[in-house]
């Protein structure tokens, strides 16, 4: 019930008083009449009572539901984080083999797991994304997802282009990988900047 539902209550309540304060014949009452009146009276008063403590309980009980969602929400929030994360260290890994127009193929063939990758996708896959709860987590977990599919895809075609021309002996390879290399850049960009938003987006699902 809001404040001023309350102070009209009070207001009305007073009136009816006023108006059964002047209108009783206060000249007539007797000892039994009083007795009916403080009886009516603790009646009130008892229902009044009744009233406003069950609408603090339910309130208490309204507090205590939506501080429970919470806390299942950012629950559920730090599991999916800990997806987010270990795909962002797993991609780091990655790029320590990349540079501005090329890649380093030894140091990526020791930094990059193709079977973790894929597995990481797909945790990635299966994640129920609603339950994040927030237009924000939803879509930057999203452009994590995508973005993770594709650093994937580019990183394998850097490694097959340069299986397939058994060119592993110079280490640095720049010649018809730059494309590929510069989409790694930019997944990893926005694998991490994603990551922040949503590891804001949880962290305002905490319980007050």
């Amino acid at each position: 019930m809001a404040w001023y539902e309350k102070w009209a209550i009070m207001v009305i309540a007073a009136a009816i008083g006023v108006a059964g304060y002047n209108g009783i014949p206060w000249e007539k009452m007797d000892v039994a009449i009083w007795a009916y009146w403080v009886g009516a009276i603790g009646s009130i008063g008892s229902i009044a009572g009744a009233y406003f403590l069950g609408e603090r309980q339910a309130r208490a009980s309204l507090h205590m539901i939506v501080n429970a969602d919470k806390l299942a929400a950012h629950r559920k929030g730090k599991a999916i984080l800990a997806v987010t994360n270990a795909v962002q260290a797993n991609a780091f890994q990655a790029m320590r083999a990349f540079y501005d127009d090329g890649f380093d193929y030894l140091i990526l063939t020791l930094n990059y797991d193709a079977v973790i990758t894929r597995s990481l996708i797909e945790a990635l896959a299966n994640i129920p994304v609603h339950e994040l709860g927030s237009y924000n987590a939803v879509a930057a977990f999203l452009r994590i997802r995508t973005a993770m599919g594709h650093f994937q895809k580019h990183v394998q075609r850097c490694m097959d282009q340069v299986e397939s021309a058994r060119d592993k002996e110079s280490g640095a390879v720049k010649n018809g990988q730059l494309f590929d290399v510069i989409s790694i850049r930019m997944c990893m960009e926005d694998i991490i900047e994603s990551n922040k938003v949503l590891i804001r987006e949880v962290e305002t699902m905490e319980v007050a």
